[in-house]
C-alpha cells in the first residue's frame, strides 16, 4: 500500500519505497511495479484506505538477470521480456480462461511443481491475490525414490516417466515428501482464507513433476480438495505445433506459455 500517485511517477517512487520491502540494496536489484487494478484483485486483497492505492512490486537481483540474459545470448537468442515465474503461471491460466470463455470470481490455486521448487499462485477469477514459493519439488521426490530403491537419481527420472509395475512402490516412497510439500501449500491456503475470508475451491497443478501417474489423486487426498492436472494449451488455436507432439506433457509448458503470452500486449 502507498499514497496514490500518477502511474507515470510510480516506478521512480518505488525506488524510494522498495527498501522497506526487499532485503537488498536498491542499487543491486532491478525493480518493476504496477498499480493493482480495481475489481477482482483489489477487492480480494481488501479495499485501500482513502488516498492510498495498492501496488505490485517485483524485484530481482541484477546479477541473476544478467546470468540469464548471458545464457540466452550465448546461444544466439535475444530476450524480449523477463518475468517472474509464478506471475507467468497466472498469465497462462488467464489466457486459458479467456480462450474457454470462463469469466467468474471463483478462488482457485495454481500449483506448479518444478524440479527444485514449487510455485503457488492463488487466483480470484483472473487476478492473482497470493503468491509464494516453496523450495521443495521434483528433485526431492526423485531422491526419495532413489533411496528406497537404491538407484541412481538419473535412472529414477526414467522410471518416473514409465514406472510400470513399480508404480505403487514409487508412490509409497514419494508420499512423505509429497505430504511435506502439500503441508506447506496447505498453510498458504489457510493463510489466504484467514486473511481474505475466501476459501480455495479447487487446485490446478502443472509442471514436470505432476506428470507422474497418481500425483493429482495423492494431492487431492492431502488437500481434501478437487485437484486437476491442467493443459495450458486448452482452448488455444494451434496451427504450427501438434499438442500431441509433447506426448501428453503439455502441463509442463504452463510457465513458458504464460511468459510467451506477454507478447500479445506488445
Amino acid at each position: 500500500p502507498m499514497m496514490t500517485i500518477p502511474d507515470a511517477e510510480l516506478k521512480q517512487a518505488m525506488e524510494y519505497e522498495a527498501d522497506k520491502y526487499i532485503p537488498f540494496d536498491v542499487t543491486e536489484v532491478q525493480l518493476d511495479a504496477q498499480r493493482l487494478r480495481d475489481g477482482g484483485g483489489e477487492a480480494a486483497a481488501g479495499a485501500s484506505q482513502a488516498g492510498q492505492m495498492k501496488v505490485l512490486l517485483v524485484a530481482a537481483k541484477k546479477n541473476l538477470i544478467e546470468e540469464h540474459v548471458s545464457l540466452l545470448q550465448s546461444v544466439g537468442l535475444t530476450p524480449t521480456i523477463i518475468d517472474v515465474d509464478f506471475l507467468s503461471l497466472g498469465n497462462a491460466f488467464e489466457l486459458r480462461n479467456l480462450s474457454l470463455g470462463i469469466n467468474d470470481n471463483e478462488v482457485r490455486a495454481l500449483v506448479d511443481i518444478g524440479a527444485s521448487k514449487t510455485d503457488i499462485n492463488i487466483m480470484r477469477g483472473n487476478d492473482s491475490v497470493f503468491l509464494r514459493e516453496v523450495y521443495m519439488g521434483g528433485n526431492d521426490l526423485t531422491d526419495a525414490v532413489a533411496k528406497r530403491f537404491g538407484e541412481d537419481p538419473k535412472d529414477v527420472e526414467k522410471m518416473k516417466r514409465d514406472p510400470g509395475g513399480a508404480l505403487e512402490s514409487m508412490q509409497d516412497a514419494m508420499l512423505p515428501v509429497l505430504e511435506d510439500v502439500g503441508s506447506e501449500i496447505r498453510l498458504s491456503f489457510d493463510y489466504h482464507e484467514n486473511q481474505y475470508d475466501q476459501e480455495v475451491k479447487e487446485v490446478y497443478i502443472s509442471g514436470g513433476s505432476v506428470l507422474f501417474p497418481g500425483i493429482d489423486t495423492m494431492l487431492a487426498q492431502i488437500f481434501n480438495l478437487p485437484v486437476k492436472v491442467w493443459d495450458p494449451t486448452e482452448g488455444l488455436e494451434i496451427t504450427s505445433f501438434n499438442p500431441g507432439g509433447m506426448g501428453g506433457a503439455n502441463s509442463d509448458m504452463a510457465i513458458a506459455l504464460g511468459l510467451a503470452s506477454r507478447l500479445r500486449n506488445m
